[in-house]
């Protein structure tokens, strides 16, 4: 099922846009309303609803994204990536001079908005609370303690999840996409096995997580592939051979949104997938 991000009011971006101009720094409202004001840095969040977008049913892949990460806030607005220092005193919170965007792809209209009303709901942000009784949700307010955005956390873990991988490490430094016509799959079972589809044969394996430093170290053992050989589409046993060899040396992830990143130690890219459930 598909979060809904809907409208809170009846805004659009040029009122946030105004009042992105005319608040003061120092009017938050704090953990008002019965909310208590979060510890921000580093916890992870997706965007629930948006004062400034009318109600739409959309896919998880146009959902902005907020992580908070050494007095930086950053993650995906809908269309581009975007980073930005924040200060937090108590429930007051204050973004830094925006946009900030990270990459400036052109973006289809409706990721478009999404973007823009999302940069200027940042950018009018003066506090933050958590709502009380509502599943942790995170709720980003204005000067006047106006709702301009609601955010659920971020799931961190893997257990019970599946994956279809969209780029794979080639093995020769760089990332590409997968082979025309392949499809490789990775689940999670809750009870720590690996499971899924090289592309031809089916992957099994286990997997642990662990606390380290910079976050949850992932532990990945015991990986097989059956032995079948598949002539189609053309190269395709040499991907599945590789896709094997990358997760071998797979030791951190970070889920964001709908996707999913696996790196080695040394923050070499092992391979990214988009969630099927």
């Amino acid at each position: 099922m598909h979060n809904k991000i809907h409208s809170l009011g009846p805004w659009r971006w040029a009122a946030l846009a105004l009042l992105a101009g005319g608040l003061s720094a120092c009017a938050g409202v704090g953990g008002g309303g019965g909310g208590g004001a979060p510890t921000l840095e580093g916890s992870r969040w997706v965007l629930a609803e948006l004062a400034a977008q009318p109600g739409q049913d959309l896919p998880p892949t146009l959902r902005p994204t907020l992580a908070f990460e050494n007095g930086r806030a950053g993650g995906s607005d809908g269309c581009n990536r975007y980073a930005r220092p924040y200060t937090q005193r108590g429930g007051n919170l204050d973004f830094g001079p925006g946009p900030g965007v990270g990459t400036l792809m052109a973006c289809q209209p409706g990721r478009e908005a999404l973007s823009q009303g999302w940069q200027a709901a940042l950018a009018a942000t003066r506090a933050a609370r958590v709502a009380p009784g509502d599943g942790g949700m995170l709720e980003l307010l204005d000067g006047d303690g106006r709702t301009l955005a609601r955010l659920a956390p971020q799931p961190a873990g893997l257990a019970g999840t599946r994956w279809e991988v969209l780029m794979l490490n080639n093995g020769q430094q760089a990332v590409s996409s997968l082979i025309d016509g392949s499809r490789i799959e990775l689940a999670f079972d809750a009870d720590g096995r690996l499971s899924g589809s090289g592309g031809c044969n089916p992957l099994l394996g286990r997997y642990e997580l662990s606390s380290g430093d910079g976050g949850q170290v992932l532990r990945l053992s015991g990986l097989a592939q059956g032995r079948r050989a598949c002539l189609h589409p053309t190269g395709v046993m040499t991907q599945e051979a590789q896709l094997l060899r990358q997760l071998e040396g797979a030791e951190r992830f970070r889920r964001e949104g709908d996707r999913l990143e696996l790196r080695r130690a040394d923050g070499a890219l092992v391979l990214s997938a988009k969630l099927i459930r």
